[in-house]
């Protein structure tokens, strides 16, 4: 047994950034974003008036896809004219590994083919994908040419992250096609394996948190992140709960989060900022 793991380790140790950042996200398995986006829509649907997300001849966008390309190879298949991902850590590199070809992408391909049946061999499909994808580090290195262009903009768990988000979604509306439609979903824990996902949030205070454990969330709630989308520009958009965490959190709430949260901001998990 020994032996057979220093193989592993030695083989995974063998293996590029790009790919061992992608097998990791195995753990997700090759499905995750089919899971989630319909997930997420299903939601949608049973909260506000929402009808499914069209990408046949669409231009798609993802903010932090990854290095597995988030949505990018569901949108691809399902029709889109052109994926942008935007990522620091997605780059071509992925197209040439025979590893993730094989343990990743060719997945995700068979899973998309026995869902929507769309008659598209393997190659073909692979093929689309790479001459369809264009990667940018972030919002700001996306060509002017581009503004008003984008019919589909996802994120997944990457909003929160963003430290000055307010200039971010400048961009984003930028970009946005007239009649474009988005989903962001966010998730608004402390991203650490505590009880309650609010334990270091709540019973602190922003500055001393980010003393503490860094700048890896930007501790924007709820209602505020809502506000930051009406503030520049987007039309009408809607939050909805996807779910809440109350469990396990008996701390005292400091005084910043009581005069700072609205009722409805107390403990939501994931939000879904949608329109």
């Amino acid at each position: 047994m020994k032996t057979v793991k220093k193989i592993l380790n030695r083989l995974f140790n063998n293996l590029s950034k790009e790919e061992k950042s992608i097998l990791q996200a195995l753990k997700k398995r090759p499905q995750a974003p089919y899971d989630f986006l319909t997930r997420y829509e299903n939601i949608l649907k049973n909260a506000i008036k929402w009808d499914d997300l069209d990408f046949n001849n669409k231009t798609v966008m993802e903010l932090g896809c990854g290095p597995h390309l988030g949505f990018g190879p569901l949108a691809i298949y399902l029709g889109a004219k052109k994926f942008i991902a935007v990522d620091p850590t997605a780059n071509r590199k992925i197209y040439d590994s025979k590893i993730l070809l094989d343990k990743y992408f060719r997945l995700a391909f068979k899973d998309y083919k026995g869902i929507f049946r769309k008659q598209i061999s393997f190659g073909d499909f692979f093929q689309e994908l790479k001459n369809k994808t264009i990667f940018y580090n972030d919002t700001k290195s996306i060509p002017k040419d581009l503004y008003s262009s984008i019919d589909i903009q996802l994120s997944n768990s990457c909003l929160e992250h963003i430290q000055d988000l307010e200039n971010v979604l400048i961009d984003l509306k930028k970009l946005m096609a007239p009649n474009g439609r988005y989903i962001h979903a966010i998730d608004f824990g402390n991203h650490m394996q505590t009880n309650n996902p609010f334990i270091e949030i709540y019973n602190s205070t922003p500055s001393k948190f980010k003393i503490k454990h860094g700048s890896k969330i930007n501790l924007i709630p709820p209602s505020k992140m809502l506000n930051l989308f009406t503030k520049t520009g987007f039309n009408s958009p809607s939050l909805v709960p996807y779910y809440y965490f109350e469990e396990n959190f008996e701390l005292n709430i400091d005084k910043y989060w009581s005069n700072y949260l609205e009722e409805s901001d107390y403990f939501l998990k994931v939000g879904i900022i949608a329109e």
